[in-house]
């Protein structure tokens, strides 16, 4: 048994006590066995002696006293770790150690994982741990889809070896049986999701340990042991496939609830009132206003009569001015009676006759004739339909609503190429057929839209180009004739 005493007698100084079996003194007298020249020791401070079976401390009557553990002693039993203190500063540990004997006994003296693949190479099993798995930072990378990124850990100690599941998506087996964690043993086939094989060599001898060492405890066959490690930090890099397809659902659920949300915006009436065409005044004879007094209730401030206007017409050729006759325009019905103000403002009045809009019915439609800078609201032209072509495509959507597109065999506008997702963008047709939009559906290459990374969805027009991946489609609006 080899006891010692630890003190650290300065910042990364450390000295290291031999004690002999027997007694050893502890002080700042010189020639003690523990030689302490520091404040609030004495000469003879303590003294630690060995009784055959356990170390004991004994304070010799110092100044400032011996602690054990904080606690003032007289004469106590050391045990392993235990902390001397003499006086109020100096702090000493104090270790006990068991002699260790080397002894000779049956375990494994090498191991092998021997792939059945001859692509492979066989698998030296080293003392300790290795990593089996996808990713790149395991001992051993088997680069299938099948394979966890951390997939299975196989240890080796001098006595056993032993193969852990990492919790894995599909599963480690051993001679066909689904295992959380089993003991190898010669010629037995390890399997890693069923799609890469190992048959193990393991061949057993005369090992040297050291006496009283326990081997290594292994769970039952195929039992599910406790974690030695938090696997939840697996999920942000190793994803199962249903997970993936949750995650891929709810993203489109969402691009759904986007196009949704564009398709109403796009289709509610506007708000925005017709423009009113007005009469200019530059060409309409303005009468002088006559001061009027204040209006009394229920009257009414009347216009004028509407009046025939002459207008000439310009023109290149040097020709008298060919008139144009106005038709007469009703004035508008008088507002609503309102009660009298106190004091009533006084009012402006224009000699201009408003003319109410009428956006259903067009002036021509009355016979009448648009005055020079009057505009006509037109409505917008409605979309017959859009065509996308490129090298190898000629894609068409003439139905109103959601058009796919994508590689998938359920896109209505299929783009079958490398490059080009899934599910990787839609053309929206509105229902009024007013508009045609694009919206990107998170393709691994993205949807651009003359050139720019399309973000949210964007409406189309003629001469466009839109690029998925590596295809690149000119865009081509064909709106129904005008009636």
């Amino acid at each position: 048994m080899k006891a010692q005493i630890l003190c650290r007698t300065g910042p990364g100084e450390t000295r290291t006590f031999d004690l002999p079996k027997g007694e050893a003194n502890l002080g700042r007298e010189p020639g003690a066995v523990v030689e302490l020249a520091m404040d609030g020791v004495s000469r003879r401070h303590a003294r630690v002696t060995w009784d055959g079976k356990n170390h004991w401390i004994e304070d010799l009557k110092s100044t400032n006293g011996t602690f054990l553990n904080g606690q003032s002693v007289q004469r106590d039993k050391l045990r392993h770790l235990d902390v001397i203190t003499l006086g109020k500063k100096v702090d000493l540990l104090f270790v006990k150690r068991g002699e260790k004997t080397a002894v000779t006994t049956k375990g494994v003296l090498t191991a092998t994982l021997t792939p059945v693949s001859p692509d492979m190479l066989p698998v030296e099993l080293p003392l300790g741990e290795i990593s089996l798995g996808r990713n790149t930072a395991c001992n051993v990378v088997l680069d299938k889809a099948a394979i966890s990124k951390m997939h299975a850990r196989i240890e080796r100690s001098p006595e056993q070896v032993i193969v852990r599941d990492l919790e894995s998506v599909n599963g480690t087996f051993l001679n066909g049986a689904r295992i959380a964690q089993a003991v190898l043993r010669d010629q037995d086939l390890l399997s890693l999701a069923g799609v890469e094989d190992f048959r193990v060599s393991i061949r057993s001898g005369d090992v040297v340990a050291t006496a009283g060492a326990a081997p290594s405890a292994a769970a039952p066959q195929g039992t599910k042991p406790v974690p030695r490690f938090n696997n939840n930090w697996k999920t942000r890099f190793d994803w199962s496939q249903d997970e993936k397809d949750e995650i891929k659902l709810l993203q489109q659920k969402l691009a759904d609830k986007e196009a949704q949300k564009v398709l109403k915006r796009d289709t509610e009436p506007h708000s925005r009132t017709a423009a009113r065409p007005v009469v200019s005044p530059a060409r309409t004879p303005i009468t002088p206003q006559q001061p009027r007094a204040a209006l009394k209730e229920d009257q009414t401030l009347p216009l004028p009569p509407a009046e025939e206007t002459v207008i000439p017409r310009p023109s290149t050729a040097p020709t008298d001015p060919i008139p144009v006759v106005l038709a007469k325009v009703p004035p508008p019905a008088p507002p609503p009676p309102k009660p009298a103000p106190t004091a009533a403002p006084e009012m402006k009045t224009s000699a201009l006759p408003v003319v109410p809009p009428s956006p259903a019915a067009p002036l021509e439609a009355e016979g009448q004739t648009l005055l020079p800078g009057q505009l006509r609201h037109e409505a917008p032209p409605r979309i017959a339909e859009v065509r996308l072509t490129g090298t190898g495509f000629d894609l068409v959507a003439s139905e109103t609503g959601i058009h796919g597109l994508g590689r998938s065999v359920d896109s209505s506008l299929r783009i079958n190429h490398a490059t080009v997702s899934r599910h990787h963008a839609r053309l929206i047709l509105t229902e009024d057929r007013t508009s045609a939009l694009i919206q990107d559906l998170g393709g691994a290459n993205g949807t651009l839209l003359n050139g720019a990374l399309l973000k949210k969805a964007e409406p189309l027009a003629e001469g466009d180009i839109v690029e998925l991946g590596d295809v690149k489609l000119l865009v081509q609006v064909h709106t129904e004739p005008r009636r």
